[in-house]
């Protein structure tokens, strides 16, 4: 064979490598018989995000520690009320590896206006008050829950009911 029909086949050779090697990425919800769910630790770890920015805002040193000492999310599970992701977005993402540049498609499931519930207990220390949980809760709402934040998806309203405390000993 001559170089440049070489050339040629490497070339093709390296294409074909590259296309087997996109990714596909796919964000989606949890679901069992009753429909899609969110897992109740997703709400500590959104909890504990917000508190990590926040601490130097609301003044408060290991503001993520304390809130992850002091505050819990009884529901393992938080029922969407749905069966089904409402639909889904596709996009492009670009990322640099050991390997060099790589390409991905990544989708993303999203469920319009879902209405979640859960309940908090936080310990009655004086440590995580109302006013802070509110604070970080207000944040959150503008930050999102959830993939692609950076986007604005994710945004919620929230409603802060009552502290409810653990019972002394």
């Amino acid at each position: 064979r001559s170089i440049p029909d070489l050339a040629e086949e490497v070339i093709e050779n390296m294409n074909a490598a590259l296309a087997a090697d996109e990714q596909k990425v796919w964000t989606g919800f949890m679901s069992d018989r009753s429909g899609l769910y969110i897992p109740g630790f997703h709400v500590k770890a959104h909890l504990k995000d917000l508190a990590n920015i926040l601490q130097k805002t609301l003044t408060i040193k290991a503001l993520k520690s304390k809130l992850a000492d002091r505050v819990f999310v009884l529901e393992d599970n938080l029922p969407m009320n749905v069966k089904e992701p409402s639909g889904y977005w596709e996009h492009p993402m670009h990322i640099m590896t050991m390997q060099g540049p790589r390409s991905a498609l990544k989708r993303n499931d999203y469920v319009l206006k879902p209405m979640l519930e859960c309940t908090l207990k936080v310990l009655d220390d004086g440590v995580i008050t109302e006013t802070i949980l509110r604070s970080i809760l207000e944040f959150g709402s503008i930050k999102g829950f959830g993939a692609e934040r950076g986007l604005g998806n994710g945004r919620y309203q929230f409603t802060l009911t009552a502290m409810v405390r653990p019972s002394s000993p």
